[in-house]
């Protein structure tokens, strides 16, 4: 009895390697095609009728964002219709409660055939509960990965840009201050210190030539003055403009990242 036991068990092993390599196969498969068929549901469905969608929270952040935008506009927001909401309750049921609860208990009940020794069959009962609940419990999952990643890269490129944008603020702001000066002391006769009619020998005050936005370069040409501000926190970004006898700005030019 014991020989036969332990000759058929190699067998049995690969048996049932080869059903969990079959179910995992099956899972995948699954995991492909039928959150295709849920956006598609969705995508008919969403306007009017019932849906169910493998990323709930999604469309739930979606009503939020839409919600927040028309606050802001000054609109009165829409609440969700009584069908859009089942659709993002069953859907959160599904996704967080109803497919773990299935594959947990599949997982459970496996292991309890497996140590009774029950025949393996592929089409079982607790096989169909591993395959749903593993489908619509790993697929989600998985699909959350790279939506993590790409949301952090797209919050990062954010970050960046809102940050060069707020240093060009603050040079356009400085660049003002800069003019000022120039026009200061184009007006100011020379007994007062200015320069009587022109720019020539305009010096730029420390404070105002190196700053914790840019540092700023003056150079005459003719009656005009020309400025170039070279960014501090982005070392490649310049911003270059004439700046006529009137304390006007004229020829814009940027460079690096503000390019």
């Amino acid at each position: 009895m014991n020989q036969t036991t332990e000759s058929q068990a190699p067998g049995t092993t690969k048996a049932r390697t080869l059903q969990t390599i079959i179910v995992w196969c099956i899972i995948l498969a699954c995991g492909i095609i039928i959150p295709n068929l849920f956006f598609r549901i969705y995508d008919t469905s969403s306007k009017g009728g019932l849906f169910l969608s493998p990323f709930p929270w999604v469309n739930v952040g979606g009503i939020t964002i839409n919600n927040g935008l028309q606050m802001y506009s000054g609109k009165i927001p829409e609440l969700p219709t009584i069908t859009i909401q089942v659709s993002c309750l069953v859907s959160i049921l599904t996704v967080f409660v109803i497919s773990p609860t299935l594959f947990l208990f599949a997982v459970r009940t496996r292991a309890a055939e497996r140590s009774a020794g029950k025949p393996l069959q592929v089409l079982r009962w607790s096989t169909i509960q591993f395959v749903l609940g593993g489908m619509v419990l790993f697929v989600p999952a998985l699909g959350s990965i790279p939506m993590a990643m790409i949301q952090r890269s797209v919050s990062s490129s954010l970050h960046e840009s809102q940050a060069t944008v707020e240093n060009q603020d603050a040079i356009m702001y400085e660049l003002n201050s800069v003019a000022c000066k120039l026009y200061e002391y184009r007006v100011l006769p020379q007994e007062l210190g200015g320069g009587n009619g022109s720019f020539a020998g305009f010096t730029l005050p420390k404070d105002l030539a190196s700053t914790t936005e840019a540092q700023y370069e003056i150079e005459l040409r003719g009656a005009d003055a020309i400025v170039k501000a070279t960014s501090v926190k982005y070392p490649p970004g310049t911003i270059t403009a004439r700046i006529s006898n009137k304390g006007q700005f004229s020829e814009w030019k940027y460079s690096g990242v503000f390019d």
